[in-house]
């Protein structure tokens, strides 16, 4: 995604190891790294703003279970899933 993002991932997963959970670096597709925070950008501007960061955390999760439920589900049916979620919104959280 960029290079900062890319050094955050590896030093995540080597960090996960040293706590007994070894996992690859996840890797962040650029559209749907573009819907979650456009998603977490019109959460953190609405009324529940302090809640943008654990909707993140809880969007992570999401898509995880989502792919691990469908391992078919492509990035693009992600990207479409982080917009329909920011449509569904009720008017006060998604308010620009």
């Amino acid at each position: 995604m960029n290079a900062w993002f890319d050094d955050f991932a590896v030093r995540s997963a080597e960090l996960a190891s040293r706590h007994r959970a070894p996992i690859e670096a996840p890797l962040l597709n650029a559209a749907v790294a573009r819907q979650l925070l456009e998603l977490t950008r019109v959460i953190a501007h609405s009324a529940e703003r302090q809640f943008a960061p654990l909707a993140a955390y809880v969007l992570g999760q999401t898509v995880e279970r989502m792919t691990r439920a469908n391992p078919q589900l492509g990035d693009d049916e992600i990207v479409r899933y982080l917009s329909d979620l920011k449509d569904a919104l009720p008017q006060s959280e998604g308010a620009q």
